[in-house]
């Protein structure tokens, strides 16, 4: 694992600070890697005999919220994980942060060059996700071996096994294991039961949280049998009625869903179509007026996190960021057309 920014002596000397009368928050993202990333973030700050203040799990575009409202709660240190703080143009909430807490972030998104010179940041080739950061960093203090489910599932979710020494590690507790049949091992269906669940409880993902502390996959597993409906429902509409656009090599497709699995629908109909782009629209649950969208493309000939970002540049309220080969984004509901004009034109 290479580092593209700072060094496990950075995090270590900043865990190593923290004072029983600091308030500590973790704040990470809401997905498989997020809720892992906190999970391990919060067991290096237990066996350090300290106690969280805080812990969020949030959306990128939650962020500037989220820093408010640690202020009002009297947070004075901050870990943020596998959030894309840095993935807008305008990061000027983000570097004001860094003034206004003492804060270490760690991710594994592509660097923003407006952040070179600040102190207390981990970043990471791609596939190293950041709950894969953190457990090596957790060696230093303890051996986090017995969670190596849930880090398994978290590099499935985010397809991390793309790099050799990440398809090593899985293949030490499952040598059967192949890029090829992952989805369908030990690993894949917990990371498809993991995920199902936090898409069933998307408005309470600390109860998410809550069930991996207490490793109940049991209760998880009756989410997944709702979410699992839906997601061929679905599937099938995207597959008989996506537009085509031979000379992008893309699917487009609007939608309204039930719960939030347009993600995960375009990551299962990306591998199928490794050749082409899958993009899917859905109207936001959470903010309404707003679209989400989710995009992936297997093959990496079309960069995913430009191809959003541009096509959202202009719109109003609207952002993205993500991977090269995934990425997601929001916008009004009245840029619909706009934005799937930039989309084919970009």
């Amino acid at each position: 694992m290479k580092f593209l920014m700072g060094h496990e002596k950075d995090f270590w000397s900043f865990v190593d600070s923290i004072k029983k009368e600091d308030n500590v928050a973790i704040v990470s993202h809401n997905d498989l890697d997020g809720l892992a990333s906190a999970f391990f973030m919060e067991k290096i700050l237990y066996f350090k005999k300290i106690k969280p203040r805080i812990i969020e799990i949030i959306d990128y575009g939650d962020l500037e919220n989220c820093f408010d409202k640690c202020k009002k709660g009297g947070v004075n240190k901050i870990l943020l994980s596998d959030i894309y703080a840095d993935g807008r143009d305008n990061i000027d909430f983000l570097i004001k942060a860094f003034k206004d807490f003492d804060m270490f972030m760690i991710d594994h998104h592509p660097i923003n060059p407006k952040i070179k010179d600040i102190k207390n940041v981990i970043k990471t080739e791609t596939p190293f996700c950041a709950s894969f950061i953190i457990y090596n960093l957790a060696k230093h203090y303890f051996d986090p071996s017995e969670s190596d489910w849930l880090l398994e599932a978290a590099l499935v979710a985010d397809r991390s096994y793309f790099a050799k020494e990440i398809l090593k590690f899985l293949q030490k507790k499952h040598p059967s294991i192949t890029e090829e049949n992952i989805i369908n091992s030990i690993p894949g269906e917990l990371m498809q039961t993991i995920g199902a669940a936090i898409i069933y409880y998307s408005d309470d993902l600390k109860k998410v949280y809550a069930l991996l502390k207490e490793k109940n996959i049991a209760s998880m597993e009756k989410a997944r049998k709702e979410i699992d409906k839906e997601f061929k429902k679905w599937t099938d509409k995207f597959k008989k009625n996506a537009e085509f656009y031979g000379d992008k090599k893309m699917y487009f497709f609007y939608g309204a869903p039930k719960f939030g699995i347009t993600s995960a629908i375009c990551t299962t109909l990306s591998i199928e179509n490794p050749g082409n782009l899958i993009v899917f629209v859905s109207d936001s649950q959470r903010e309404p007026g707003k679209c989400k969208v989710s995009a992936r493309s297997q093959s990496g000939e079309v960069d995913v996190n430009l191809l959003l970002k541009k096509s959202v540049n202009g719109l109003e309220g609207a952002m993205a960021g993500g991977h090269k080969k995934a990425a997601g984004g929001s916008f009004l509901k009245k840029d619909l057309e706009k934005f799937k004009k930039n989309l084919v034109k970009n």
